[in-house]
């Protein structure tokens, strides 16, 4: 069937107070699924999300053809399966990596195991280009990494263990046998320069950083000498060096090479190890969290000069991320009274962007993305949705909350495409699906804008209408929306009283309405014993502020949602 257009027209919003009548802002951007690759309550669960040759590839389970390779260019008709590797179940395809006009991947078949597959992104196309271990057992190829003309890997032929490997697209074949006597399972594959830096087990030694320039392969330095191994990890390039966790004996801790010299940057827990994670990258720096021996986690940067501590904060040690934007820097901690919520800091100056989740409660956001000047991440208490933030407390908001209530799409695997924001969410009734987010700003108020072309929105109006109301003692938000066609609209909100930090809920309001009609949701408290409450506090002079969502279904099922809030 024909997808039909919900000519949206969220023509008036007001809120409704005696004391207080505020314009609604325009409605943020959307969110929404892009395919059911899954149809019904079942997930199909997209992971692996890889851009090539204008999509993104991924894999994900039909339902009846297993976990498979599949690709979307964030349009319900541009989503399909691309090959069907293992027609009896799943081939699981992942370890992406880009080269030269094909995908290159691990999947498994029954008669190869895990083996190196690659794809044009056509079903002819899509083939097995090596059986590393030969028969059903597996190769189990991981960690694939590009650097120049070749795609480097960790494989296990079956006869000399797990070493790394390499591939042009034709010949496949093993770079070197670091420990001839087992596996030296080469891990951290990281590029820098014309060598590809790595974490190897060697004979006689224990795992220590080596590195090849696809000819020569030679460990860089024995951090810790002698069998105990140092164990690099965090493996971050910056400015012609690599900068790395490591423990010569007395503790893991800040390192750095250029490939010839190798020296600790600093012993930031002289009493043993820093612990430090996190690693990243940002304006001339390497970020990252560390334990210095006494009061948590907190936020310290280094370069070739040095480290130092930049804020007492505390990033933790799981799932942590530090994102460049600007001049500034991103993260995730706790501290100044609140739970793990949003910062930033430009390395002298470190700020809360937000309290998400007021008080002591946690946000936890995570997953940073950054596209077209904004974060875009993951955050809620047990009610995780899609955010974005332009470094203030004002410019961070929900971009939409796709499952409405304490329960939360929980979005993940985040990747900016084009002008979207591909992602997984989970929602009742039809599990985790593919979504996007519609990330061009939203149009002015009254003005017609960008909006998603496979929902078939073609024209979203927003405009403010002034109005008063006393309704006795109670507090009462009126919106009004409908569309061009008839359309069934839920509208739900909460408001807060500017200085408390408790949001109230909202009653939700169910109402269709013909095609071009307007039809008035008249929201009250989800709580009437806070009426009088809250009334009490705006006699005061404070401030009501107002955040409604307007979902809107025609008879075709196809769905357009607006946000609105008082400034």
């Amino acid at each position: 069937m024909p997808v039909r257009a919900l000519r949206s027209a969220l023509a008036a919003a007001a809120i409704c107070l005696a004391c207080s009548a505020a314009a609604f802002a325009a409605p943020l951007d959307d969110a929404q699924r892009v395919a059911d690759i899954n149809p019904g309550s079942s997930s199909s669960s997209p992971y692996g999300f890889t851009q090539f040759g204008g999509y993104v590839y991924f894999g994900a389970d039909n339902g009846s053809s297993g976990a498979e390779l599949w690709r979307s260019d964030g349009t319900a008709a541009g989503t399909s399966q691309v090959a069907d590797i293992d027609p009896s179940g799943s081939s699981l395809p992942q370890s992406f990596a880009v080269l030269d006009g094909f995908l290159y991947f691990a999947a498994y078949d029954p008669s190869d195991g895990f083996e190196l597959w690659r794809s044009d992104g056509t079903a002819s196309g899509t083939g097995q280009l090596a059986d590393i271990n030969p028969g059903s057992s597996s190769g189990n190829p991981v960690q694939l990494t590009r650097m120049g003309s070749f795609i480097y890997f960790s494989a296990d032929n079956g006869t000399s263990g797990t070493e790394l490997w390499r591939t042009d697209g034709g010949s496949v074949n093993p770079v070197a046998n670091i420990n001839p006597s087992g596996s030296s399972s080469p891990s951290e594959l990281t590029v820098l320069g014309g060598h590809l830096y790595f974490a190897a087990t060697g004979a006689g030694v224990d795992r220590e950083l080596w590195r090849t320039d696809g000819t020569t392969t030679a460990r860089v330095a024995d951090v810790n000498a002698g069998a105990g191994g140092s164990s690099p990890a965090e493996l971050t390039p910056l400015a012609g060096n690599l900068f790395f966790a490591a423990d010569d004996g007395t503790g893991a801790e800040l390192w750095r090479t250029d490939g010839t010299t190798t020296t600790r940057v600093a012993d930031i827990n002289s009493s043993g190890s820093s612990q430090l994670n996190g690693l990243s990258a940002a304006n001339g720096y390497v970020y990252f969290s560390a334990f210095d021996g006494s009061g948590g986690f907190k936020v310290w940067r280094g370069n070739s000069s040095g480290a130092n501590q930049v804020s007492t904060v505390n990033p933790g040690f799981v799932d942590v991320d530090f994102v460049p934007l600007g001049d500034q820097v991103y993260f995730a901690a706790e501290g100044g009274g609140s739970g793990n919520e949003l910062w930033r800091t430009n390395g002298t100056t470190t700020t809360q962007v937000a309290d998400l989740v007021p008080g002591s409660g946690a946000s936890n956001p995570s997953r940073f993305v950054v596209l077209d000047g904004n974060l875009y991440f993951r955050a809620g208490g047990t009610d995780r949705e899609l955010w974005r933030s332009g470094g203030t407390a004002e410019t961070t908001v929900r971009v939409e909350d796709i499952v409405p209530g304490a329960t939360g799409s929980d979005p993940d695997q985040l990747t900016p495409f084009g002008g979207l924001l591909l992602f997984s969410a989970e929602a009742p009734g039809e599990g985790r699906e593919l979504y996007r987010g519609i990330v061009t700003p939203p149009p002015a108020s009254g003005a017609a804008g960008p909006v998603p072309a496979d929902i078939g929105v073609t024209g979203v109006k927003a405009f403010a209408k002034r109005k008063q109301e006393q309704n006795g003692s109670k507090v009462v938000v009126k919106l009004r929306g409908g569309a061009a066609e008839a359309v069934t609209g839920v509208a739900s909100g909460s408001i807060k009283v500017k200085g408390i930090g408790a949001a109230y809920k909202l009653k939700r309001v169910k109402r269709s309405s013909a095609a071009g009609e307007l039809a008035t949701y008249r929201l009250t408290l989800k709580k009437q014993g806070k009426n009088a409450e809250i009334l009490a506090l705006l006699r005061d002079g404070r401030e009501l502020k107002a955040k409604m969502t307007l979902k809107l279904t025609d008879g075709a099922g196809n769905n357009a949602t607006r946000r609105l809030s008082t400034r």
